[in-house]
């Protein structure tokens, strides 16, 4: 509508859709990446904070990769992978729960992060080489969401 004052700005209120399961707006503060359950399956939106999406991806869940490893080892994480010919999105969340040798992370009682380790990102794969990104981002956390543990992983 034209003519019209928005009571809030855009920049600095982040809108998800219903049934987000992964929300993330990427260091820079121009771009944003999300992931949703749809109906038909899971949804991957990525574009600019202001205008159109770049990269609108639609899978079967079957189609997506969702993992999640929070009991093995000293490092916890999630991903949902979207394929898309040869590029993967891979959006991730990540936390040590002890250091290098072994000592546990306390946890800042005043946040919402299991400890000052965790962070949330996306990376971009070309040919599946994981080790390899062509693209990579760590989220603003206070400007980002996750649900991948809650997640069927497959």
């Amino acid at each position: 509508m034209r003519g019209v004052t928005l009571a809030e700005d855009p920049m600095l209120v982040d809108r998800v859709p219903t049934n987000t399961v992964f929300y993330c707006r990427l260091d820079g503060n121009t771009h944003a990446v999300t992931i949703s359950q749809t109906p038909n399956g899971m949804r991957y939106v990525y574009g600019p904070m202001m205008g159109a999406p770049e990269l609108v991806l639609d899978r079967a869940v079957d189609d997506v990769l969702i993992e999640t490893h929070d009991d093995i080892g000293r490092i916890r994480f999630g991903k949902i992978r979207f394929v898309n010919g040869i590029y993967a999105y891979n959006a991730y969340y990540k936390y040590a729960i002890t250091d290098e040798n072994g000592v546990a992370l306390q946890p800042d009682p005043n946040s919402p992060y299991p400890n000052a380790s965790f962070m949330r990102g996306l990376t971009v794969t070309k040919n599946t080489e994981i080790d390899q990104p062509i693209f990579g981002r760590k989220c603003i956390l206070d400007r980002s969401y996750d649900a991948i543990a809650t997640l069927d992983s497959h």
